[in-house]
């Protein structure tokens, strides 16, 4: 309709009305044109990966609110590597090359991790950010870091409010935490075993992370009494969507200082 002096060629006119039909099925649009914006950035996106939603820009703002200049900065179960990345590049722009944040993206799905090497290569951060395949803690050291953030599973596999098209066409280990054996199968699962891992991280690392609604009390909980919530952020619905957590100094920790 834009461009009714134009008329396509066969090709395209074919591979425009394959795209509708699998739109119409309720295949993600992003997956479709193999893209999505995220911060002011297009990043590659699959069914390999979630597709970034706007209000997940939440984690890379507070990120940067409360890492200081050159700290090293974990993104937990990175995905398309959209938080990460980000928050690798705008500490970049803000800070000279020295004093950026130094960022190590994880995940435990060599699928995603392939995506975000994508990204990484597209941006330019090749030289920036490490990848990591890693579930949780497995295979490197938490205490390494200031700086932990996250966007886990956290989606209970029982909400009946789920998109249908999320449920069957986005990946689930992305979506809905997998607790361990004899563990909770509930939508906090994820929560309980971050938290689990990072009891032994210094006093004063910070632990950003995504939560679903209504979520933020309980998590809060799970956190304590190691932790202390510094505060909570709104997304642009208005809904309770990152907390930021902090270490507490235990009687051995300040004993060692």
């Amino acid at each position: 309709m834009a461009r009714d002096d134009r008329r396509p060629d066969q090709e395209s006119a074919a591979r425009y009305r394959t795209m509708v039909a699998k739109r119409s099925q309720g295949i993600p649009s992003a997956y479709l044109l193999g893209e999505r914006e995220f911060f002011g950035r297009s990043f590659v996106v699959d069914h390999r990966v979630l597709v970034p939603r706007p209000e997940t820009e939440h984690l890379v703002e507070t990120a940067l609110d409360y890492a200081r200049p050159g700290a090293a900065t974990l993104d937990l179960g990175t995905g398309s590597g959209c938080v990460g990345l980000s928050i690798a590049l705008e500490s970049r722009e803000a800070h000279d090359q020295w004093r950026a944040l130094r960022v190590t993206c994880t995940d435990r799905s060599l699928a995603a991790l392939a995506v975000c090497r994508t990204n990484r290569r597209r941006l330019g951060l090749e030289n920036d950010v490490d990848l990591i395949c890693a579930d949780l803690d497995s295979g490197f050291d938490l205490t390494a870091f200031e700086v932990i953030v996250s966007n886990p599973p956290y989606v209970d596999p029982d909400d009946s409010s789920l998109d249908d098209a999320v449920r069957r066409y986005e990946p689930h280990d992305a979506l809905f935490p997998s607790p361990l054996p004899d563990e909770d199968a509930s939508a906090l699962a994820f929560y309980r075993r971050l938290f689990g891992s990072t009891t032994n991280v210094p006093a004063g690392t910070v632990v950003i992370v995504e939560i679903g609604i209504g979520q933020g009390d309980e998590i809060v909980e799970i956190a304590q009494p190691r932790f202390d919530l510094l505060s909570r952020r709104r997304d642009y619905a208005g809904i309770e969507r990152v907390l930021v957590l902090t270490r507490k100094a235990d009687a051995g920790q300040a004993t060692a200082s």
